[in-house]
């Protein structure tokens, strides 16, 4: 399949890759139907990297929405065929539970959602499972791919 892959600093390519499969609580969804965005990715485009997220070569984009296509074992949340946005991390059981005893956390604590720009993406359980939503059959990809920016900007104002 095809995929943006950033392998160093100001250098993206569009790659044939490996075809995802979905196995224990991951699922995909399809090119043909998905929106993504160029927002924090951008700097990391120019950065080359991101401090704790991730260093090259690494599949490029993470805010996107989309129409599931396969669905991973024990996954009761999603079907076939939903249209969902998968945001582009979860905390993993430590940042919640340091969380509960008030304890900053740190992004090192989080799986991340990469690889946006490709036909279709593995989403990770923990986002499958944590922070992935169904999208109203009437509303636009393209709008609930902003679900992650705009959330950023409101807990910033809030």
């Amino acid at each position: 399949m095809t995929a943006a892959v950033l392998p160093r600093r100001e250098d993206l390519r569009i790659e044939q890759v490996p075809m995802p499969k979905a196995g224990a609580g991951g699922n995909r969804r399809p090119c043909a139907r998905r929106a993504h965005l160029w927002t924090g990715t951008s700097k990391l485009y120019r950065r080359g990297y991101h401090a704790r997220m991730l260093k090259p070569p690494i599949p490029f984009g993470h805010e996107l929405a989309g129409t599931v296509h396969q669905v991973g074992r024990g996954v009761a949340a999603s079907v076939p065929e939903n249209r969902v946005v998968a945001l582009n991390s979860a905390p993993l059981r430590r940042v919640l539970l340091l969380a509960a005893t008030s304890r900053k956390t740190s992004a090192t604590a989080l799986i991340f959602n990469n690889g946006a720009y490709a036909e279709y993406l593995l989403i990770p359980s923990l986002i499958v499972a944590k922070n992935t939503l169904r999208i109203p059959p009437a509303f636009p990809l393209n709008t609930a791919a902003l679900t992650e920016a705009l959330a950023c900007v409101v807990q910033r104002l809030g």
